[in-house]
């Protein structure tokens, strides 16, 4: 075992010791991570065995105070080995049904594993064994232990050499292959686990299993990989090409090298086809939030500036459309642009985004995944104008290279860090970009003001079962477009060898078409027919991130607290609402609770002292604690670490005739007719306590009150008497919590709370709007007679 200890490293342990954690002193942006780690590879890609072999050199740092004489391992395609594998046994039936024979299933397996010590080698591998810490599961095989012939120190390092074998499996799960040649290889490779500080002197390896809800968590460092590819294969991956591409008999040889990063991954179709475009950082900040950032964190021009970028898009040859083209370019543009300007620049020279394969059900293969400098997006054959397909998943996979990627927190114990955050953010690029339908450049389509579609239209469809439609209008006809990818060629060869011809011809033809994702021209009927606005009785919904995420998030609002490992959830739909919806919502409340000047400031200076670094929910209260004080820091405790739920509404109003004068009054007492009262009663539904504004709406004015937190009781009275009715008028509405439209995303009911599980009981009005349950009527008055004609329809 090879161990150095430079002199620099002596005299400054303590501070290397735990480099990798929250810096709660930092003011501004890292240039640099620790680099605790270094892979050095060569592997070349099998397309016929779908196997990819190769070697690893690897350097691997001791930044802890503690000392270890083990190294644990993540082999991650070992959760695609077999159905008994933890990742499988905790999917569903159907996610298991979908492995039809062997050569879907894959694996990873050292052939070789050796530590170097002066030249001299050990081999480690008898000493493998496969352990399953958080399960017990013996068939899990996705964590490794080695053991060490000597201790590794603090402040040593370790060099490993390795070869290995990576059979990959069909890319049901984030990685592996698809149609064609398609593949998609993330997770790959043996990756060293997360060796942590355990307190006395002592040090422990952070190495989760891979479950079906969780992620991913690994030290930052270099990655340098050199991919061998059948020649004429286009690659992206991680990092930055050096070099030109060369030849090794019938492979390209491509290297990549990126610094600052904690994973690397990569993707190969000989279909692809590639497009590049540069976006350019100057001038990208916002008067706005320069005067902000300025204000609160003491930022310069020179500290908000942002880098330009080098984007390459791969797109299947059926999407490769101009206005698919224009479509991903402009998201991606809009990702960097606002995560530059809220977060700070994107550090890297380079962006890939990645068209991810279908198969034959429709289904995405390794698509809607982040990895650094690498996203996989998704996209359909007729992507509607009004429904954000691709711009959605491209924006949040970017959003994941600033909260995954950057901020390198812990997705297994804490995915709402990344998920969450990303989910919120990605939401506030979207509502901003793309709140209005419009075209960003001449010729350019218009995109934006997106719709989602909740009616099937007062048409029925003889005998068509009403529940299996998606609905009519832009939602029916986005459900229809994903019969996209349809394998014509495959269709012709059937019918040739049926009628005794020779297929050959097919190939001839498919391979001469020059396929570029244009069926039909561009024609105002596509739209017309598209849209279906003869079929739609009932407009458009807006649809807008705020409200989408708050919808799913009231799906599942307290099945668990949002902060417990992945594997721990109650089931699926707990973990995704409390590690996607259920923080984006909690955080748009949060921004509302300490207004835009305190809150963009610190979740900016979150994600400075994140950077680089593996940051947990403690370190961010304290920045909420820091930039909102403690109320705000509270609030984020109860909805994060706990169940509770925030609920505020009217219980009641009443008007209350003034008793008669009648019965016995001294000569000081008041006997006059005074007249009617009004009484209004708000209540706390729920168990969280905040301060809460109540509007009274008269006939002649507004009035504002404040119910406090401090003794808040579970209700308030509030009284106005004849005099106050007379000099204000009537009670026309009460608002509790009322919306305000001048916020940066105003649109909707939603006061300060937007985590309030119940906002029909926030309003009460004297006169109620009756267009709500009309159209609720209408609906299900259609519903009956689509069911009707069904029945009617088969007899």
């Amino acid at each position: 075992m090879h161990r150095t200890l430079p002199t620099f490293a002596l005299l400054s342990l303590c501070t290397l010791a735990g480099a990798q954690r929250f810096d709660a002193s930092r003011t501004g942006l890292p240039e640099r991570s620790a680099k605790v780690v270094s892979y050095t590879m060569r592997v070349r890609l099998d397309p016929v065995t779908k196997q990819v072999t190769g070697t690893q050199q690897i350097g691997y740092r001791n930044i802890t105070r503690g000392r270890t004489n083990e190294l644990r391992w993540h082999m991650y395609l070992n959760a695609f080995r077999n159905l008994r594998s933890t990742h499988l046994r905790e999917s569903d039936a159907a996610a298991r049904e979908r492995y039809k024979t062997k050569i879907e299933f894959g694996e990873v397996r050292f052939l070789r594993l050796t530590s170097v010590d002066h030249g001299r080698e050990h081999d480690l591998l008898p000493g493998l064994r496969w352990v399953q810490p958080d399960d017990g599961n013996p068939d899990d095989r996705t964590v490794c232990v080695v053991p060490l012939p000597g201790t590794l120190e603090p402040g040593e390092t370790i060099h490993l050499e390795t070869e290995f074998v990576a059979k990959l499996p069909k890319a049901y799960r984030r990685t592996g292959w698809g149609p064609g040649n398609f593949f998609m290889v993330a997770q790959w490779f043996p990756k060293l686990g997360v060796l942590e500080d355990a307190g006395s002197g002592k040090a422990w390896w952070n190495c989760h299993q891979f479950h079906a809800w969780t992620e991913f968590f690994a030290d930052y460092g270099t990655y340098d990989v050199t991919i061998e590819t059948p020649k004429g294969w286009p690659v992206g991956a991680t990092g930055k090409l050096v070099g030109a591409v060369a030849s090794s008999g019938e492979y390209d040889v491509r290297r990549f090298v990126q610094q600052d990063v904690h994973d690397f991954a990569w993707v190969t179709d000989p279909d692809y086809v590639e497009h590049r475009f540069t976006f350019v950082g100057a001038n990208q900040i916002s008067p706005r939030m320069r005067a902000i950032f300025g204000k609160a964190l003491g930022h310069g021009p020179q500290q908000l500036e942002l880098t330009d970028v080098h984007v390459r898009v791969l797109l299947h040859p059926e999407h490769d459309s101009a206005e698919q083209r224009h479509r991903h370019q402009r998201a991606v543009e809009t990702a960097i642009q606002f995560y530059g300007e809220r977060f700070g620049r994107y550090p890297y020279e380079t962006l890939t985004v990645v068209d991810p394969a279908i198969d034959d059900n429709g289904d995405r293969l390794g698509g809607g995944m982040e990895y650094p400098t690498l996203i996989t997006c998704g996209t359909r054959l007729y992507p509607h104008r009004r429904q954000l397909r691709p711009e959605g998943v491209t924006v949040h996979e970017f959003g994941h290279q600033y909260w995954y990627g950057l901020s390198g927190n812990n997705e297994f114990q804490e995915s709402w860090l990344d998920e969450g955050v990303c989910s919120y953010t990605e939401g506030r690029a979207q509502d901003l970009a793309y709140h209005e339908l419009r075209a960003t450049e001449e010729g350019a389509p218009a995109v934006g003001d997106p719709v989602f579609v909740t009616s099937f239209g007062p048409v029925s469809v003889i005998g068509r079962v009403p529940a299996t439609l998606a609905g009519s209008g832009s939602g029916g006809w986005a459900a229809a477009t994903r019969l996209e990818r349809i394998d014509v060629p495959c269709m012709l060869r059937g019918v040739s060898t049926l009628f005794g011809a020779s297929p050959t011809w097919v190939d001839r033809v498919d391979k001469d078409a020059e396929f570029r994702g244009v069926l039909l021209p561009d024609l105002p009927f596509l739209d017309y027919l598209r849209d279906l606005p003869f079929l739609t009785y009932e407009r458009d919904l807006p649809q807008r991130n705020l409200y989408s995420d708050r919808a799913i998030y009231l799906g599942a609002p307290s099945k668990d607290p949002v902060v417990q490992p992945a594997w721990t959830y109650l089931d699926r739909q707990s973990y995704r609402v409390n590690s996607y919806q259920r923080p984006s919502t909690i955080l748009s409340t949060l921004e509302r609770v300490m207004g835009p000047d305190q809150w963009w400031p610190c979740l900016r200076r979150f994600h400075e002292r994140a950077r680089f670094a593996h940051p947990t929910t403690e370190d961010f209260l304290r920045e909420v604690r820091a930039f909102g004080g403690a109320a705000a820091e509270l609030l984020a405790r109860d909805l994060l670490l706990t169940t509770k739920t925030l609920d505020y509404g009217v219980e009641s109003v009443e008007r209350v005739a003034d008793p008669k004068a009648f019965g016995r009054f001294d000569d000081t007492e008041s006997n006059d007719e005074r007249g009617d009262a009004v009484v209004v009663k708000v209540r706390r539904f729920g168990d969280i306590v905040a301060p809460v504004v109540v509007r009274f709406v008269f006939e002649k004015e507004s009035v504002d009150e404040v119910w406090p937190s401090e003794g808040q009781g579970a209700w308030r009275g509030f009284r106005f008497g004849p005099s106050v009715l007379a000099g204000r008028g009537e009670l026309l509405q009460v608002l509790v919590d009322p919306p305000d439209a001048t916020r940066e995303v105003g649109y909707g009911p939603a006061g300060v709370y937007v985590v309030d599980t119940n906002l029909l009981n926030n309003a009460w009005q004297k006169i109620p709007n009756p267009s709500a349950s009309r159209r609720r009527g209408l609906r299900v008055w259609v519903y009956v007679n689509t069911v009707l004609s069904f029945f009617g329809a088969i007899g």
